[in-house]
């Protein structure tokens, strides 16, 4: 069945109406399109997306998209953030390639994030996305030698709010 046939309730639960992130944010929304494009894939009929804005002290923002989709077994948890792993699916429309984790993760870490399948949660799929709210160093400053970067055009973390 396609996902369009398909009855899904999305809901987003947000503390508060207002944060402060510095971040790049081309990179966030390729993390966050893949979260939401599997959460919408493998869903029964119920997607939800919390923002978790953590306390002063740890500064970290937590993005949980769940699920109630079929559960991920635990033991596999890691195993779905390899490149090109899959969990088996015959059912049409929910195949891909199996880079879509892998690669959200990465841009996750570049970020100094990470992102993970909280297998606490037991009542449905939960993949969290933990981002500090302010970067200590330009992700392309990372990515460049220093001679090099001062040639190349750099942006900086923007802060959306």
């Amino acid at each position: 069945m396609c996902i369009r046939d398909r009855q899904i309730s999305v809901s987003l639960h947000s503390p508060v109406n207002h944060y402060e992130l510095a971040i790049d944010r081309e990179a966030i929304i390729k993390i966050l399109s893949n979260l939401l494009s599997n959460a919408l894939k493998f869903a029964e009929s119920k997607v939800d997306i919390c923002l978790e804005p953590g306390s002063d002290q740890d500064s970290v923002l937590k993005i949980r998209v769940n699920n109630d989709g079929n559960m991920i077994p635990k033991e596999l948890a890691e195993k779905i953030f390899e490149p090109f792993y899959q969990l088996d699916s015959n059912e049409p429309g929910k195949k891909g390639t199996g880079l879509g984790l892998s690669l959200a993760r990465s841009i996750a870490e570049l970020h100094h994030g990470k992102l993970y399948l909280d297998t606490s949660v037991t009542y449905c799929n939960s993949f969290v996305l933990e981002l500090p709210r302010y970067q200590e160093e330009s992700i392309r400053e990372m990515e460049f030698p220093e001679e090099e970067a001062s040639q190349k055009e750099t942006e900086e973390f923007e802060v959306y709010s």
